[in-house]
């Protein structure tokens, strides 16, 4: 109890006090002044402090000192608290996987309806409807912001909705930019100026009273389910009615204060977001470089070596090694590398209607690759008739990243116009003529 005290006092600020401190003393207030006062003494803690005429004071003191001691132990113990609310401890149960299940189908939903109405939006068509256009518009956005409660890989999900939007902005750093967020987060806060630090702690703050008030409210109905469960065995039923209400009503508020906590999650993530998106630069100076590649794909490789030399130092780029000596030869260099060894992600050729269009994707052989790269190849198969606006949608597997300037559509350089899922425009379609697309990614 003294570590925890101590650890407690250490770090008593504004943070503590309104994200801890005060959600502890107005459930134990509303407890003490309500519910207290109709139940026997015997069985009461904060009558017990009744000493003469001082028993206000004395009942006062009681609950500053329970109120310290809770305080205390929820700020040891935030973390766990919060893997617990994001639903860790369900991974392996029968519960987490339904949850996690439902929770995919729901990502693969959004996923799909994202596809339709992109392939809708490119339909040039679609403009002389400028009514229809923006309905389509804000639908999208609705979309964008639903999908972005959740990670953006699928095994990422975790079985609770506060779990997943703090995933989702967890991962965000790796989606945009290959970059370890959780490795890297720790660093970043050493760069940021003191309005955006402010406003994550402000905004961290108010999640943490959001969790905690959860967290109180919970052990106040379960307390009171035990008390009401005792007064009913020992006949002391006068009372039973009091606790009964009691935590029917602290239920009632941990259901709203873990409703709570969801946009509370996801204000927070948004300052964290931003955070990453804005002071990457100066993040890249601390560890001796001096500027971010000029190619969003470079500077995603970049990223992806640091955190990996950040989370396994040499260990992890050397092929044999001793604890007293690295081998020269870089294990990302090797060439001894299969894509075999990979699973590749499934593609999507949708045309402007929404139609899909039937496409075969494969892996090139060819030796002369560097070590760790592949030329993927998809090819888009002849319509039965004329179609237009066709476009295919691919995603790199995982700790692969696209080649800029790679990608050729029959033979002519082409782009895709998104950085993250990878969206090639194939345009119009002839009856009875193949489509081939072929592009470069690597592996680090």
């Amino acid at each position: 109890m003294n570590a925890l005290l101590t650890s407690f006092a250490g770090s008593f600020g504004k943070s503590v006090v309104v994200g801890i401190y005060l959600p502890v003393v107005l459930v134990l207030s509303v407890w003490v002044l309500i519910v207290e006062p109709v139940i026997p003494a015997s069985i009461s803690i904060f009558q017990r402090l009744s000493i003469r005429n001082d028993e206000l004071t004395w009942q006062v003191l009681g609950v500053l000192l329970v109120s310290m001691i809770f305080t205390a132990l929820l700020y040891n113990l935030n973390n766990r608290i919060v893997n617990l609310l994001e639903g860790y401890p369900l991974m392996t149960s029968f519960l987490g996987g339904v949850l996690l299940a439902r929770h995919a189908r729901e990502v693969s939903t959004i996923d799909r309806k994202l596809l339709a109405a992109h392939a809708v939006l490119s339909d040039s068509g679609i403009n002389a409807n400028e009514t229809l256009l923006l309905q389509i518009r804000a639908r999208y956005r609705e979309l964008i912001s639903s999908r972005n409660r959740f990670p953006y890989k699928t095994e990422y999900l975790l079985p609770t909705r506060l779990g997943n939007i703090i995933r989702a902005f967890e991962t965000y750093p790796e989606m945009q930019y290959g970059m370890g967020g959780v490795t890297l987060w720790p660093a970043l806060t050493g760069v940021l100026d003191d309005m955006t630090r402010g406003q994550i702690e402000e905004s961290r703050t108010a999640f943490d009273f959001t969790v905690n008030s959860t967290v109180i409210c919970a052990i106040g109905a379960l307390y009171g389910a035990g008390l009401s469960l005792y007064l009913v065995v020992n006949s002391l039923n006068d009372a039973v009615e009091m606790t009964l209400s009691a935590t029917f009503v602290f239920l009632l508020l941990t259901v709203l204060a873990y409703r709570a906590t969801i946009p509370a999650a996801a204000a927070w993530g948004e300052y964290v977001k931003r955070a990453f998106d804005t002071f990457r630069e100066p993040l890249l100076k601390k560890y001796g470089i001096n500027s971010l590649p000029k190619d969003i794909y470079e500077e995603r490789r970049l990223w992806s070596l640091v955190t990996q030399q950040i989370l396994a130092g040499d260990v992890y780029f050397y092929e044999d090694h001793t604890p007293n000596s690295l081998s020269s030869k870089p294990r990302f260099n090797r060439r001894s590398f299969s894509y075999f060894d990979i699973e590749l992600s499934e593609a999507y050729a949708v045309s402007s209607k929404g139609e899909r269009v039937k496409i075969t994707k494969g892996v090139l052989t060819i030796p002369a690759l560097p070590a760790g790269s592949l030329r993927m190849r998809i090819v888009v198969h002849a319509p039965e008739e004329d179609i237009v606006n066709v476009k295919v949608y691919d995603r790199t597997p995982d700790q692969y990243f696209y080649k800029s300037g790679s990608a050729t559509l029959d033979g002519q350089s082409t782009e895709p116009f998104n950085s993250n899922l990878l969206i090639f425009n194939i345009n119009n379609m002839t009856a009875g003529i193949d489509r081939v697309l072929e592009y470069e990614i690597y592996k680090f």
